[in-house]
């Protein structure tokens, strides 16, 4: 794109020099008009590939976030797992010294009645 419009002000230009001096500065603001053009172009381009790079960056977090929630996930599943056990052994524990308090009762007693 930028080579055509550097073609086509070198025409204008050649055209240019036959005519007067007047027209000298239309040559001038095409030429200006052409170099402007292949300027915003390239700005364009850098522009196009931040945005790219933007996008790309968007996807990754996207797809870390994506991750950290299934990880969440995985991990409240295993919590509640571990709660769920823990709960249960305690239970255990309480038919555990539950028993034992019985057994202390029974063994009392008999040492009362021993006496």
């Amino acid at each position: 794109k930028c080579s055509q419009a550097e073609s086509g002000a070198e025409e204008s230009m050649s055209q240019e020099d036959q005519h007067e001096a007047d027209d000298s500065l239309l040559f001038e603001a095409v030429e200006s008009a052409a170099a402007e053009a292949c300027r915003l172009e390239k700005q364009l381009e850098e522009v196009t590939a931040k945005c790219t790079d933007l996008r790309d960056q968007c996807s990754e977090l996207q797809s870390e976030i994506k991750n950290g929630n299934k990880e969440r996930k995985s991990l409240q599943l295993e919590l509640a797992d571990s709660q769920a056990t823990a709960a249960r052994e305690q239970q255990s524990l309480k038919n555990v010294i539950s028993e034992l308090k019985a057994q202390i009762q029974t063994s009392s007693t008999e040492v009362a009645s021993l006496k």
